[in-house]
């Protein structure tokens, strides 16, 4: 294997871990009842409802299929990840003129993959989980309609399939694992849509990197990522043509 072919497999198990891929931080920065936000990134779809004044409702939705892989010079290696997973939260928000703060609680599952096709063997590995989760977030406004959010997402993942190493099954204490996930979210709001940018961080409890044919990662680290929201009551209620 080529050192190009070595740059692309870490730039693909970098970017689409194995066992845990942390789902873009779904941060409503509600301020009034009856709000429906719907944005959607190239991996995740989000929505969020403001039911009342003070309590709000989150679910978020995660796919990724990529692959082959290509290895430049014409050639391509039969390398697929998927990540997949579906989470739900019910949180409390207090909202004023400049700033707001809001904490939610939240269960979800989700899948991993990863399989490659290589000197005529195919192999990989792939993990199952249920999650549990408790995000924080402060927001912060301006008059221009830019609002700031700062979130602490602590999120408790239970593997009950995990995939193999050459020396056997993954370590991981009673298959649990802990994860900090600190994120910094801009966001600009122009009539009915949003431009979302969102910085985010993923720090775990336990290091179950594995090895199998090559090496994986047990999660992804660090994200940058970008979408676009709706304000869907907005458009409901006043008609608004995009």
């Amino acid at each position: 294997m080529n050192k190009l072919e070595c740059v692309a497999l870490v730039m693909l198990f970098t970017s689409c871990s194995v066992m845990y891929k942390p789902t873009m931080t779904n941060v409503p920065m509600f301020s009034e009842k009856g709000e429906m936000q719907a944005s959607v990134s190239l991996e995740d779809l989000q929505l969020a409802y403001s039911v009342s004044k003070s309590v709000g409702l989150i679910l978020n939705g995660q796919h990724l299929n990529r692959g082959p892989l290509s290895l430049g010079d014409g050639k391509t290696s039969d390398y697929q990840v998927r990540n997949t997973c579906i989470d739900g939260a019910i949180g409390m928000y207090t909202a004023g003129q400049k700033s707001s703060f809001d904490f939610f609680v939240g269960f979800g599952k989700g899948y991993s993959s990863v399989s490659y096709y290589e000197d005529g063997y195919l192999s990989g590995g792939n993990s199952h989980f249920n999650k549990f989760y408790f995000q924080p977030d402060l927001v912060l406004r301006n008059k221009k309609r830019v609002k700031i959010a700062f979130s602490i997402r602590v999120t408790l993942a239970d593997f009950y399939e995990l995939p193999l190493t050459s020396n056997g099954p993954t370590s991981l204490p009673n298959n649990w694992a802990t994860f900090v996930e600190p994120s910094f979210t801009l966001r600009k709001d122009i009539g009915v849509i949003g431009l979302v940018g969102q910085l985010q961080y993923s720090a775990a409890s336990e290091h179950a990197d594995f090895y199998y044919g090559h090496f994986i990662p047990f999660h992804d680290r660090m994200a940058l990522r970008f979408a676009f929201l709706l304000h869907v009551d907005k458009i409901v209620s006043k008609g608004v043509h995009l």
